[in-house]
């Protein structure tokens, strides 16, 4: 059995993690683990390089926290500003102390009222909530699930990120330069 360890304890983002694992390695079990590891940036990243940051910071935190894992993963989310549109950007890290995989993930736009308070201060979740007059929590149906009418929930939205995240690891021989950068 591997351990895999996510930098959140987040039930959303456990379940997507356990999602991808699963469907890219149907032949392994797996055990996951929930640390809440730090990101080190704002509450709400704003941009790509920022949200990268913070994914890659909690890996590193998970593994100070849990230094005895098969994998350490993450996703973070945060806010990029295109032209006068505002999007979500997801990042996904995934690391197994060797090899280590950045994929920037499914990016949407907000609807422009979240976007306004997003702007005014608040985080995502915020503003969602103020938009749509319920708790859009984190965990759950979130910002993506309304938009989407609940077609897309945010563990497949994660899961589809995770898979990407872990091409290298299905495919090692592709990916020796990412080997260098885990160290």
């Amino acid at each position: 059995m591997k351990t895999i360890i996510v930098a959140s304890t987040n039930s959303a983002k456990i379940e997507g993690f356990r999602l991808a694992f699963t469907r890219m390695f149907p032949d392994e079990t797996f055990e996951f683990q929930s640390v809440k590891a730090l990101s080190n940036v704002p509450d709400q990243p704003v941009g790509r390089d920022e949200t990268l940051r913070g994914a890659q910071n909690r890996i590193a935190h998970a593994r100070t926290l849990a230094p005895i894992a098969n994998y350490w993963v993450t996703n973070e989310s945060g806010v990029e500003e295109i032209g006068n549109d505002l999007f979500i950007v997801n990042w996904v890290a995934v690391t197994d102390g060797i090899t280590f995989s950045n994929t920037l993930t499914a990016s949407f736009q907000l609807p422009p009222r979240v976007a306004d308070y997003v702007r005014s201060g608040m985080e995502v979740t915020q503003g969602f909530e103020a938009v749509f007059g319920s708790a859009a929590a984190k965990d759950g149906v979130a910002g993506i699930g309304h938009l989407s009418a609940g077609n897309i929930p945010r563990a497949e939205l994660i899961a589809m990120g995770a898979i990407t995240a872990l091409i290298p690891f299905k495919n090692p021989g592709l990916y020796e330069k990412n080997q260098a950068a885990a160290a």
